[in-house]
């Protein structure tokens, strides 16, 4: 569906992909589409066995977890920022909610 949406949008707004531009990309810029990919079929695998709620609150707790790990090394050129006891309280505090929500 994506991909549709995307070409329909290209249509409508009568652009051209630069191919050139997608070229010089590095190859860490693709792994959002995997990722985006990853992420869907791992949510439509999750929801039916864990419920919406639960699948939403890990998912948000993952990406903070690994937002933490890539801000401390300054993954592809993003300002570094160190890991402190309160940015990892807050990841606690995330999966503390996580098991509240699933006790129901």
């Amino acid at each position: 569906m994506g991909t549709v949406a995307l070409l329909a949008l290209a249509a409508v707004l009568q652009t051209k992909p630069d191919m050139a531009a997608t070229r010089a990309l590095p190859p860490a810029a693709w792994l959002g589409g995997l990722y985006g990919a990853v992420f869907v079929v791992a949510s439509a695998y999750a929801v039916p066995r864990l419920g919406v709620a639960t699948t939403i609150v890990l998912m948000v707790a993952g990406q903070m977890m690994l937002s933490l790990i890539l801000d401390h090394f300054g993954f592809m050129g993003v300002p570094k920022q160190p890991i402190t006891l309160s940015r990892l309280a807050g990841v606690a505090m995330l999966i503390g909610g996580v098991l509240l929500v699933r006790r129901g």
